[in-house]
């Protein structure tokens, strides 16, 4: 797959508001690396910081969970490739992840999206409860991602903006974006 990145850096390349952008293998070191630069990046409002990390280190296990693109360190494991970008705006910061996934991963992943943001902020909380109690059952744990994305809605405040463009008949490459309110 090959993707024109001096497209993607002409976008960007004069807007001041980009904290953060990376494309490449995504480990648990550097989700860490990118923690600490948050951090750096993003002053000293410690409650917008605590959303802004809980929201990334989630949307970040989507990334290592579910890349269907990887790539072989050493012969030994595999990486998930993926694209975080992190920009800020007068209102809010907006976390971007972004990866290729496979076609039956993405339509789970639409759906549950698409029902956590038709939920209000009660009936969300309420959805999570059950949830959780529903993943306590073996038979369910594989459904244990939709508490991640719960908690990021209701986290940030804001709905999950899903994008995607099919790939071929196999993949997808999705992004999904999330407005964190500055103050």
């Amino acid at each position: 797959m090959k993707v024109n990145f001096f497209n993607y850096y002409m976008k960007i390349k004069d807007d001041e508001n980009v904290l953060i952008s990376y494309k490449g293998p995504v480990t648990e070191k550097l989700i860490m690396e990118i923690c600490s630069d948050i951090r750096e990046k993003l002053g000293t409002n410690e409650e917008v910081i605590q959303k802004v990390f809980a929201i990334f280190l989630e949307l970040s296990r989507n990334l290592l969970d579910y890349s269907a693109e990887t790539t072989a360190r050493f012969g030994k494991y595999h990486e998930p490739i993926g694209l975080i970008i992190l920009n800020e705006n007068d209102e809010h910061y907006s976390l971007t992840t972004g990866n290729l996934v496979a076609k039956e991963d993405f339509s789970n992943f639409k759906a549950k999206c698409d029902m956590i943001n038709s939920l209000n902020r009660d009936e969300l909380r309420q959805a999570k409860r059950d949830q959780r109690v529903r993943s306590l059952d073996i038979d369910e744990a594989a459904d244990k991602a939709g508490i991640g994305l719960m908690r990021v809605a209701l986290t940030s405040g804001s709905p999950l903006n899903l994008d995607y463009v099919q790939v071929d008949e196999k993949y997808s490459f999705f992004t999904l974006s999330v407005n964190i309110k500055r103050f």
